[in-house]
């Protein structure tokens, strides 16, 4: 299972961050020790473990954000269906884009200038990617091509209007609200952006930087929980995605961050980043293409699975494995 280190003496905080190879064995563990088995530990800004905030007196709060943590541990929502969950993210800053010691041989002028990054609100992110039962289940369809049959391979062949859709659906029957407007539908399907991301209460994308916030979870790893891709990202996997989990998740208990299939966000594509200091950036006013990010299995190049990597496309065309990590915003 891998190294559990207990930490602090109130509460008694257990950091498990990248213990498990797979989110059953996160699972076993936690029923066994009184958890909810979609919690993998808390993240700080100096890398440590933290579980649960205190105030400054030590005395243990509400608040899974307080005490400076990032990971904050699952969300607990009874609306998601299907096996979906999320992780919380606290507010945070951090440096996005290709920092120096997560050079390889290059950065793209796409990765550049490092932008220092605040989000101000937490937010759930999905620890998995949107699966093909799951897309069927809200969607009565599935688009995927790409070969993985099983239930929990990820859907994939997905547009962002395709996604957008699907986070709308989701939000509809749980009684929140639609973040995107949406009409017409197949090919001739159309939304945008109806609720900003920190005041719609519904599911959605997530933005690009909270896309790479999550990934990093305040680590400085070249992908998503580790230096190592072989650890935590499916790449050439037989040539097809993997089931989702199929790898060891990242301090944020998010699985397949680097690599499996190419993940929409919900910003306009900005073909570089700003060098100045941003809070809660939204991507560029408009543009010709959204965002993905992630990388995916048949990438050409392994730097394209790096925490940091961009890509983009025109959001009436599908890549063969983009698909979808839901997001929302918690407070």
């Amino acid at each position: 299972m891998g190294i559990v280190r207990v930490v602090g003496t109130v509460g008694a905080a257990v950091w498990l961050a990248g213990c498990f190879t797979t989110r059953a064995q996160l699972q076993e563990w936690a029923g066994a020790n009184g958890g909810s088995g979609d919690s993998a530990g808390s993240a700080s800004g100096d890398g440590s473990g933290s579980g649960g905030g205190t105030g400054d007196s030590g005395t243990p709060t509400d608040d899974p954000c307080d005490g400076g943590v990032i990971y904050g541990g699952s969300v607990e929502d009874t609306h998601l269906i299907d096996g979906m969950a999320l992780s919380r993210v606290c507010p945070h800053t951090f440096d996005m884009g290709c920092t120096e010691d997560n050079t390889l041989e290059w950065c793209s002028d796409s990765q550049l200038p490092v932008t220092p990054v605040t989000l101000t609100h937490a937010f759930g992110i999905g620890t998995t990617e949107v699966t093909r039962r799951q897309m069927l289940a809200v969607t009565g369809s599935d688009p995927s091509l790409m070969g993985c049959e099983a239930d929990d391979c990820p859907a994939e062949s997905v547009s962002w209007h395709g996604a957008a859709d699907f986070t709308n659906r989701l939000s509809a029957s749980a009684g929140y609200t639609e973040c995107y407007a949406c009409s017409g539908d197949g090919e001739s399907l159309e939304c945008a952006v109806a609720v900003a991301p920190t005041e719609c209460n519904g599911y959605r994308l997530p933005t690009e930087a909270e896309w790479e916030a999550a990934a990093r979870c305040g680590t400085d790893t070249r992908y998503a929980g580790s230096n190592s891709w072989r650890l935590v990202g499916v790449y050439y996997a037989d040539e097809q995605p993997a089931e989702v989990a199929s790898k060891e998740p990242n301090s944020c208990a998010t699985w397949d961050m680097s690599g499996n299939i190419s993940e929409w966000t919900q910003d306009w594509a900005a073909y570089s980043l700003s060098g100045t200091a941003v809070t809660d950036p939204t991507g560029a006013r408009t543009g010709d293409d959204r965002v993905l990010r992630g990388g995916d299995f048949s990438s050409d190049l392994v730097e394209n699975l790096a925490v940091y990597s961009r890509s983009w496309m025109h959001p009436h065309h599908y890549y063969f494995p983009s698909g979808i990590r839901i997001a929302r915003t918690l407070d």
